[in-house]
């Protein structure tokens, strides 16, 4: 039996994160440069300050976040993907600083940060509550949030952890579609931490590219029954 959202993954497959041939991560790639795009449109020339990348993994968005921002810092529970992520970013002259930490304890002082990425993170960490309480203490007044997560839909389980995972587009035992949020539950859940949304964008998968270039791509919709993104606020009071 697979064992479902196996976070062992990433440290198995550490060594591939910034290899965008190898199986465990061509789709993320692809999908990561969609997001950045996403960003671009909606926060446009806004000066970024301090951004916490929550999830990094082996820094493929902390590192071109970098280039935004003046300090990014990533954060995950995987040692051997922050590894990577260090020694690609000494390598490459990018300045992102790395640590060992849990989401839902984040080991930083109140109004930290200026913005906070969660890409594909909600999915995998429960309960949600508390991660949006910690994003929402760390994050400073006016700041924003990015989320990039899947619905808890019928259409996504099959999609997504069943068809995908099989057909092995991302690895077998990446997702537990149980853990899939809906949209209203996470716009709850950041109403509770004073974060509230300004921007939402359904995504759909590319079939005929997808299936070409054997990697996930995605694009816009205005349905959210597959995965979406959402940009929230801190309010400044």
């Amino acid at each position: 039996m697979v064992q479902r959202n196996d976070l062992s993954i990433y440290d198995r497959n550490a060594a591939d994160w910034w290899d965008d041939t190898a199986p465990a991560f061509r789709s993320l790639h692809t999908v990561n440069a969609y997001r950045l795009d996403l960003l671009d449109r909606w926060l446009g020339d806004e000066p970024s300050g301090a951004i916490l990348d929550i999830g990094c993994g082996g820094g493929l968005l902390s590192e071109p976040m970098s280039r935004r921002a003046d300090r990014v810092v990533g954060l995950d529970i995987s040692l051997p993907s922050l590894r990577v992520a260090r020694d690609h970013a000494r390598s490459t002259g990018n300045t992102p600083h790395y640590l060992c930490a849990d989401a839902r304890q984040l080991p930083f002082r109140n109004a930290s940060f200026t913005g906070v990425l969660l890409a594909d993170v909600v999915e995998h960490v429960a309960p949600i509550d508390t991660v949006l309480s910690e994003v929402g203490r760390v994050l400073q007044p006016g700041g924003w949030v990015f989320v990039n997560t899947i619905n808890r839909t019928w259409r996504a389980h099959w999609l997504v952890a069943e068809l995908a995972e099989w057909l092995r587009f991302i690895p077998r035992g990446t997702h537990d579609a149980a853990m899939f949020v809906r949209p209203d539950e996470l716009e709850r859940a950041a109403n509770a931490a004073g974060l509230h949304l300004v921007h939402s964008q359904g995504e759909t998968i590319q079939l005929i590219k997808t299936i070409v270039s054997w990697r996930l791509q995605v694009q816009g919709t205005n349905s959210t029954a597959l995965g979406y993104s959402a940009l929230f606020r801190k309010s400044n009071s």
